[in-house]
């Protein structure tokens, strides 16, 4: 009896302790067994991992963040020679690449690193730009637009001024909404632009009694609707704080409408102005009836492309207001051209190109096209201006540089030395 009861037990125990593996291998599989008259549900699905890629780095260069010290003039030719320009004397921060900063070393330039990095090339995506600034303007002013006659088209427009961008930012991209109402939309031309002037098309009669679904309003057939549309670079560097009109021509008899609204947002990128350099010498005296040669440094961050105007200004006055008197030189840089200021300084003389065999000048002084010459590099005009003063001209002058823009920036008006014509 008693081994029957051990084995009986022993059996009892084999089953309990074959239900404890088996709810321990049930827990820890993750699955879960419905009691009887339960609906068993469906086991979880795990989520798909995304696949993980990896852009390729390569190791391009190191850059270094370079202080480099400029303390003569000699120096800051040096520089421009290397390939980096400097607007003045002191402390010049560039950034350069191991082979750059070992050729300023070498070239006896003191040179302090602040900064150095590892420059990697990648398939990597570029971050996106930061959002252009724009202006916007609205016209809700209704306009009729006259049918076509025996003399000829039918005209009106509307139009938006747009104010407030920073002088001389230029336009990137125009975006546009425009309802016109007419009972043939067929019968129109429209164009979009300013009075500088730049004009783009962006109804030519399309359509007939319908728009034909040209345009993008679905529910009217009987109006023009151009919602949102875009226009990429008809308008690239136009200027952006100007009036703006839309053009409307009827181009066929019998039908007539009017410009409901109009709707324009100019995105712009702002202009850089430009800065003043250092002249060289900027000190000294000559005796008149003498060659003398003078350096300017003028700066545009924009690059030397978006330079108009680099003034050099030899005169009397301690700031000055009128220009009669002084010698006002001054390098046009679309036309490469050379003027000088005449003697009332009311009107430029000359006009006269960089490198010919031609002499402008006032009573006070003049410049020698044939021995003047430019530099440009980077965002950088040099100016070397070969220049006599005249012997009315004797004393001691203060001497300025002023720099324009294409768009209008212009600095104030800078002195940078003194010189006396004995």
């Amino acid at each position: 009896m008693r081994q029957l009861l051990a084995s009986r037990n022993l059996r009892l125990w084999g089953i309990r302790l074959t239900w404890v593996l088996l709810l321990l291998a049930t827990l820890g599989s993750g699955v879960v067994y419905a009691q009887d008259g339960e609906e068993q549900p469906e086991p979880d699905t795990p989520l798909a991992q995304p696949e993980r890629t990896s852009l390729p780095l390569v190791p391009v260069d190191m850059v270094y963040v370079a202080e480099v010290a400029v303390a003569t003039v000699a120096q800051l030719e040096q520089l421009l020679a290397m390939g980096h320009a400097c607007a003045d004397l002191g402390v010049c921060s560039l950034e350069v690449s191991g082979d750059e900063l070992s050729a300023l070393k070498e070239a006896g330039l003191e040179v302090a690193v602040v900064e150095q990095a590892i420059k990697f090339s990648s398939e990597a995506p570029e971050a996106p730009p930061p959002p252009q600034p724009s202006r916007y303007g609205v016209n809700t002013t209704n306009y009729n637009i006259p049918d076509r006659t025996a003399g000829g088209y039918g005209f009106n427009w509307s139009f938006v001024d747009i104010a407030g961008a920073t002088a001389g930012a230029r336009v990137t991209k125009v975006k546009y909404t425009v309802r016109i109402v007419h009972s043939w939309v067929g019968d129109l031309l429209v164009k979009l632009g300013h009075a500088s002037p730049t004009y783009v098309t962006v109804w030519n009669r399309l359509g007939g009694t319908t728009d034909g679904g040209n345009d993008d309003d679905t529910a009217n057939d009987n109006d023009i609707f151009l919602n949102g549309r875009w226009e990429y670079t008809a308008f690239d560097d136009d200027l952006v704080n100007q009036r703006w009109y839309l053009n409307v021509w009827d181009q066929a008899y019998g039908d007539t409408g009017y410009i409901d609204y109009f709707q324009l947002w100019v995105y712009y990128r702002a202009n850089q102005p430009p800065t003043n350099g250092l002249v060289n010498p900027n000190s000294g005296n000559s005796n008149c009836g003498q060659l003398v040669y003078f350096y300017t440094y003028h700066y545009d961050n924009d690059g030397n492309g978006d330079i108009k105007a680099a003034r050099f200004h030899v005169g009397r006055n301690s700031a000055p207001k009128s220009l009669a008197g002084n010698a006002v030189f001054n390098y046009h840089v679309p036309s490469n051209t050379l003027r000088i200021r005449n003697n009332n300084g009311t009107k430029w003389w000359g006009g006269k190109t960089v490198g010919s065999l031609n002499v402008v000048q006032n009573a006070q002084a003049k410049v020698y096209c044939n021995l003047t010459t430019v530099t440009k590099a980077g965002n950088m005009i040099r100016v070397r201006w070969a220049v006599v003063f005249k012997c009315t001209f004797r004393s001691t002058k203060k001497m300025y540089t002023k720099t324009r823009d294409q768009w209008g920036a212009a600095t104030p008006l800078q002195q940078k030395g003194t010189w006396r014509v004995n």
